[in-house]
């Protein structure tokens, strides 16, 4: 089977599942997030120089929009990235009435340090432990994120293991310690890298540097 072919049965299998719990949305029950994950995966190179960056869940200001783990409206739409991905010109696409200049923290945060570091590395990967956006009621009933609870992320972890076997010459990085015992969990020993939503820059930039040069050695 192609590299092609898999991603996207592995995209589509994505959108039609049915999420464990009632308080998670699938994002992927839209077509234009499928379109933008499936060319996320499709153009990712998988070689002993790439970097699969596995976080915990898509967030409502960035993955759950996007359909991009760690990518929000505006990191998708600014042309600042030295792969040339993002921008206007992409070919990735917002669902309709999405803002583009929308900003998220942690997006922002890792695409304004990754590039510093792995400008000369292929583009990384990003993946989530728990593929769908986990939400909690606050005040005036609106959604806002929470953490994916154990039973969240052990149904995670089946996608998890499918994307990290789609590409087995790339280094998994851990994006958070949630993520990396979860990796560990299912035989996967990952480096760690400060989650960008938490701490500080000094240490966020310290570990992604540490990360690009042992991918080049």
């Amino acid at each position: 089977m192609s590299r092609d072919v898999e991603v996207r049965e592995f995209v589509e299998a994505l959108a039609e599942s049915e999420t464990p719990v009632d308080r998670s949305v699938n994002v992927y029950r839209n077509a234009v997030r499928c379109a933008n994950l499936i060319r996320w995966f499709s153009t990712f190179e998988d070689t002993s120089q790439s970097a699969i960056f596995v976080g915990e869940a898509p967030g409502r200001d960035g993955g759950a929009i996007t359909g991009i783990p760690f990518v929000s409206p505006d990191v998708l739409t600014s042309a600042n990235d030295p792969w040339g991905d993002f921008g206007c010109e992409s070919r990735y696409e917002l669902p309709v009435g999405q803002d583009a200049n929308h900003r998220e923290r942690t997006a922002t945060r890792f695409w304004k340090h990754l590039p510093s570091y792995f400008s000369d590395l292929p583009r990384p990967l990003t993946w989530n432990i728990y593929p769908f956006w986990p939400f909690a009621v606050g005040k005036g009933g609106k959604r806002i994120n929470r953490a994916p609870t154990k039973h969240e992320i052990a149904f995670g972890s089946e996608w998890l293991v499918r994307t990290i076997d789609m590409y087995p010459d790339a280094q998994v990085v851990a994006v958070g310690v949630k993520a990396q015992d979860t990796l560990e969990s299912v035989g996967i020993d990952a480096p760690l890298v400060p989650h960008p939503s938490r701490g500080s820059d000094e240490k966020l930039i310290n570990r992604l540097q540490s990360v690009a040069e042992a991918l080049r050695t």
